[in-house]
């Protein structure tokens, strides 16, 4: 049912019916399309609108027979007899074949327009000639339905729709308005079309329309309250073996000169070609960045593909530093710009338009740049980085240094009379253990910033204290005798404690609880056992349990949703992803590779269909395993997770794989499944290409570790030279995994052989 090709770049599913919804997403900056198998897309247009339901299908009519099919499923629902759906990094392609007749829809987004390109092939694969009509159809979204129109324009050479929309972004005047144009452009003149949705569909629907049962169609327009479409109406004739193709141009523009300039630049054979060729580039540094091959075919593809490209897009489109990371390890260059951007805006308490938007200082701030930092300064080396001045909030010059160490203990300031930290969601209000240990993990972070790229041990000394005085805050008010409480509401109620009936346990703060301590082991023991008889499910690690079943008021944050869904006793990504994380710092690879696997689809096909989705994306949430959604767990929410891939890749690189960066070097120390024999990486570092090799060995003990065949003694690569390749050989022994850091080392060899990962 579900296959992959073009080693993993691609997706394949055999069925409409199997999983209806399952779709493949395509992004650029303006515009972002989520395609479903069946032949319906919903789509977001920045900063416009939103719409769900836009049908894109194409009827066909056998002129001599009469029949009607349509591509690639909806609306006419005749089972072809052969069907394929692909998703792909940069297109969405759909095949299906109706008695002899092979229709193929392309969809491709435009490089920087909220532009969607449609082509059409047609082919006759029988022996006898074939007369069809083939019909396009196009829904609109309905923006505004006391104030639309449309109307085919020959000028422009498609259907074009005029709607009035209110004005977006922050300074646009209250309750103004402003005109969009909605437009299907064709590349070849249709014989006929129809525009007014009610005519074409008459009493038969969408999914037999009496327009289709007339010679040609009604060229009309629609007016006002008329709900419009865009059908297009093609005669072909098709010889045995021959193949037609039509172009089509589907998007939104500010005026008629908008859409002829859209026309010129995209509406073509040449045009569509640039387009292909212009994608075949894009995110090539992330998927250049890092590439595995190991014994777990599926999670190859992820890692080498798919996850990649969902940290590309989020990396584009959310604002949070932290979601961000990974351009730290793909292009650190524009990483250390995006860092100063960010810490210059918010010291002169300014915003930018083109880059990210700030908020009042909080926890999550102060840690997600704590977290970028230290991934930076691992990955580069750079320490330059912290001497970088900038203008402060008083108009004097001060440093990255002393503006981190500032905000970090400006944190310590902010604790209530408990010593706790306070939440940031408005809804609970009150001490919170996840700003209380995530600010605990941040100050041991920058504690040893300070004290070995600083050399400043009086202030790491300082912060270490302010972590252990919170650390041991969060032990007094809120460990609970097997885990950590949530917190304590604005009126005094602690809350994620064993004696509430809903919402007893809450995963984020036994996460970072394990990130904050990860070598103790006095609570280890009785919190795991918590996670794993509470809030491990079939379908993965849920974030809450038992799901809230009604309102409560003082955490309506986690309690506003559907039991299961949400922040409510969901699979939630970037928790499940932030646990892992946790699990391989604790050394629990074991649990670890479980929750990481957990949230990509597969490998069964059972597992497919209950989560209906294709492993193309780590999504938002996956149900939980509520009594009200026992039949749905596991199903996917459908829109990917930003702060899931960027956990999920910290989890990868520094757990799993055990890659991780500091000023001497490359340290390897890797997490593998006892089931996995080998892992073969090939990863760029510091402008070094590294060829690293993992063979398991249980007849040794411990690791060890050769470069060019000479074995080494520290298990690091000193400084890697720019430009060159290295191949590293790892042989993993029986107690190799149980310690933190094996004694081995790392030294540079002259000549390495180039090693390619298999499949690549």
């Amino acid at each position: 049912m579900i296959y992959a090709s073009d080693y993993g770049a691609r997706w394949n599913l055999c069925s409409a019916t199997q999983m209806p919804l399952a779709c493949g997403t395509l992004r650029n900056p303006q515009l972002s399309v989520s395609a479903n198998c069946r032949g319906y897309l919903s789509e977001r247009v920045t900063p416009q609108h939103s719409a769900e339901g836009l049908g894109r299908f194409v009827y066909l009519k056998d002129e001599h027979s009469g029949e009607l099919y349509s591509a690639p499923y909806e609306p006419v629902r005749k089972r072809p007899e052969q069907f394929n759906f692909c998703v792909g990094l940069h297109e969405v392609t759909w095949d299906t074949l109706f008695d002899g007749l092979d229709v193929r829809l392309q969809l491709w987004l435009a490089e920087d327009d909220a532009v969607e390109l449609w082509q059409v092939s047609v082919a006759n694969r029988g022996k006898s000639l074939r007369d069809i009509s083939v019909y396009p159809c196009f829904l609109f979204a309905q923006l505004n339905e006391q104030h639309r129109s449309a109307e085919y324009r020959p000028d422009l050479e498609g259907v074009v729709a005029s709607f009035m929309v209110p004005e977006a972004g922050a300074q646009a005047p209250q309750g103004s308005y402003r005109q969009i144009k909605s437009f299907v452009l064709h590349e070849r003149p249709p014989v006929s079309w129809q525009v007014r949705q009610a005519v074409f569909e008459g009493e038969g629907g969408l999914h037999n329309p009496d327009a289709l049962a007339r010679e040609e169609l009604g060229c009309d327009d629609a007016r006002q309250y008329d709900v419009p479409l865009a059908a297009l109406q093609y005669r072909l004739q098709l010889a045995p073996g021959s193949t037609d193709t039509l172009r089509f141009m589907v998007g939104d523009a500010r005026d008629k000169r908008h859409i002829r300039r859209l026309r010129e630049r995209y509406l073509s054979a040449t045009g569509f070609a640039r387009v292909q060729a212009q994608q075949q580039t894009a995110g090539a540094g992330f998927a250049n960045t890092l590439q595995i091959d190991s014994p777990d075919e599926n999670l190859n593809h992820f890692i080498n593909h798919w996850l990649p490209r969902q940290l590309a897009e989020s990396i584009g489109s959310v604002d949070d530093l932290q979601q961000r990371i990974a351009l730290v390890y793909s292009h650190p260059s524009a990483a250390r710009n995006e860092f100063l951007k960010a810490l210059k805006c918010r010291s002169t308490g300014h915003d930018v338009s083109d880059g990210v938007r700030h908020r009042p200082e909080t926890t999550n701030e102060c840690i997600g740049w704590v977290l970028y930092l230290q991934a930076y300064l691992a990955e580069t080396a750079d320490t330059a980085v912290l001497r970088e001045t900038m203008v402060g909030a008083n108009g004097a010059a001060i440093s990255v240094f002393e503006r981190i160490n500032s905000a970090m203990h400006e944190l310590l300031g902010r604790v209530d009379r408990h010593g706790l930290l306070h939440s940031s969601l408005a809804s609970a209000g009150g001490a919170c253990a996840n700003e209380s240990l995530s600010a605990v993990y941040a100050l041991q972070l920058w504690a040893d910033v300070c004290e070995t790229e600083m050399l400043l041990p009086s202030v790491a000394l300082k912060c270490r204290e302010g972590a252990s005085s919170l650390r041991r805050a969060v032990e007094q008010h809120l460990w609970d005798g097997q885990w950590y409480a949530r917190g304590i509401t604005r009126y005094g109620a602690t809350y994620g404690v064993s004696d509430d009936r809903e919402g007893a346990i809450f995963l984020t703060p036994q996460s970072w609880a394990l990130l904050t301590e990860p070598d103790a082991t006095e609570h280890r023991g009785a919190l795991l056992a918590a996670i794993d008889s509470q809030l491990t499910s079939a379908a993965g690690v849920v974030n809450l349990a038992p799901a809230f079943s009604q309102i409560r008021e003082d955490l309506s944050y986690f309690s506003r949703s559907h039991p299961g869904l949400g922040e409510n006793g969901s699979v939630h990504s970037a928790s499940a992803a932030h646990y892992a994380y946790s699990l391989y710092r604790a050394r629990e690879f074991k649990r670890a590779f479980s929750v990481l696997r957990a949230l990509i689809p597969g490998p069964d096909g059972d597992q497919y269909r209950q989560r209906g989705q294709l492993p193309t994306f780590i999504p938002e949430f996956c149900s939980g395993g509520s009594a009200s959604l026992a039949t749905r767990a596991g199903h996917t929410s459908g829109g990917a997770s930003s702060g899931a891939a960027s956990w999920a890749l910290l989890a990868l690189l520094e757990g799993l794989l055990g890659l991780k960066g500091d000023k001497e070097g490359l340290n390897i120390n890797p997490q593998l499944p006892r089931e996995w024999h080998y892992l073969r990486v090939v990863k760029q570092f510091r402008g070094a290409t590294l060829y690293i090799s993992m063979e398991r060995d249980l007849a040794l003990q411990g690791m060890t570790m050769t470069i060019d065949g000479v074995v080494q003694q520290k298990c690091c690569i000193p400084n890697p030279e720019p430009g060159r390749r290295y191949q590293v050989d790892l042989c993993i022994g029986r107690l190799a995994q149980a310690s933190r850091a094996p004694n081995l080392t790392l030294a540079v060899a002259t000549e390495p052989p180039l090693v390619r990962v298999a499949g690549h």
